[in-house]
């Protein structure tokens, strides 16, 4: 269950949520559409949203968490309003796009490409790292 489908069963939407937890609606909004991530909200909001919806903060916390999204390029993640890739190939995640709900549908081809772009990056260090030391 994604947070949207648990605040639909609690009978709530995002503005009545709002209302009754006191949280501000654009914060509850862009929580509910994972532009905001629940480890950047206050805990003061995460615990009212907690007890308004009468769960857990813990099972709050793995609701939220399910909604990363996992591809075989590596893990789609949502950080500072954009999409970022996180994957094997590089340190830091990387910058996909912006949230919003157009970008939602093709974030997993922004991943392909951009783990593609990386793949090639490091295919053409190596070789050039391998052909440098065959002239030393």
């Amino acid at each position: 269950m994604d947070i949207k489908n648990l605040i639909k069963s609690k009978k709530f939407d995002i503005k009545s949520l709002s209302e009754k937890s006191g949280i501000p609606y654009s914060t509850l909004n862009d929580f509910v559409n994972g532009k905001t991530s629940i480890y950047k909200m206050q805990y003061g909001y995460v615990k009212s949203i907690s007890e308004t919806l009468e769960i857990e903060i813990e099972e709050l916390e793995e609701i939220s968490e399910e909604e990363k999204i996992y591809s075989e390029y590596g893990e789609i993640i949502v950080k500072n309003k954009s999409f970022y890739l996180k994957c094997p190939l590089q340190k830091e995640p990387r910058y996909l796009c912006k949230v919003n709900s157009f970008n939602k549908d093709y974030v997993q081809t922004l991943a392909e490409w951009e783990y593609d772009y990386l793949q090639k990056c490091e295919l053409e260090k190596q070789w050039i790292d391998n052909d440098c030391s065959i002239n030393e």
